[in-house]
Parts: C-alpha cells; structure tokens; sequence
C-alpha cells in the first residue's frame, strides 16, 4: 500500500533528520521529492517500488495531464498526482474511460517567488492490461 504524507519544509528548517518508528521485521521505503508548487507533478504509484520507473511519458500544463505509464505487463494500483489547485472539477480518463480521481490531500498554501501557491494530491485507480495498445496506461487528466 501507499501513502501520501506532506511535511512542511520549515519542519527542516528545524530538524534535520526525519524519522520514523518500525515494528520488528518491518521495512519501509520512503520516496522523498520537493515539490515545485506552481506545476502539476507525479509523485508515484503502487505499481513499482522505484516511484516513477513505471512512466513512459509525463507531460502537463495548467489546465490538462496526460501520463503513459508502461504496458508491457498486467497491473494495477493507485498512481499519486500533484495537482497545483484546488478543486473537485476534474475530468479523468483511464485507458480512454473515463474514472473518479480522489481528493487524498489538499496541501496548505505556501509562498512560491512573490505568488501563493496551494494544491492537493489526487490518486487514480490504475489497471493496465498490458497488450501494448496505445490507451493501455494512458491517464489524462483535465481541470477544469
């Protein structure tokens, strides 16, 4: 499973170690990025441990996403996405279907150069069939 934890940058400002607490024989991987504020991004999915080695292309502007993730096999998880506004207006297609993305955090508003910039982190159920066609992993993503 994944999950999605935002932690403020003034928390290193303050610290300099993040830590955290496991059971006997437990194991985590921890997949830590900056993120760019003002841009949609891809924080990563269940669909490879590596959180990002599964994308064939990303490309986004303000308004649209459009994500190709690899097809060669079956699969399916959660794919996590940074979206640089709020707003429940989003149109989201899976393999040209169109499916709900789910509101999992909306981030607080943070100064940026001059601008003040809030967004959320939506998922996206993801099943990739893997026979190669050429919506097979595609997620598109319009905001609206």
């Amino acid at each position: 499973s994944s999950k999605y934890i935002w932690v403020s940058a003034d928390l290193f400002k303050k610290e300099k170690n993040l830590t955290k607490n496991l059971g006997p024989h437990a194991s985590e991987i921890f997949h830590v990025k900056a993120v760019s504020p003002d841009r949609p991004q891809y924080i990563g999915s269940e669909l490879h441990f590596t959180c990002g080695y599964e994308v064939l292309k990303f490309e986004a502007t303000s308004t649209s996403i459009d994500i190709q993730l690899m097809n060669s096999s079956k699969r399916s998880g959660f794919v996590y996405l940074y979206v640089p506004s709020y707003t429940d207006a989003m149109d989201v297609k899976m393999s040209g279907m169109i499916v709900q993305g789910e509101i999992v955090s909306r981030c607080p508003k943070v100064a940026y150069k001059s601008s003040f910039y809030g967004g959320q982190v939506v998922r996206v159920w993801v099943v990739i069939h893997g026979n190669g066609s050429p919506n097979d992993g595609r997620i598109s993503i319009k905001i609206n």
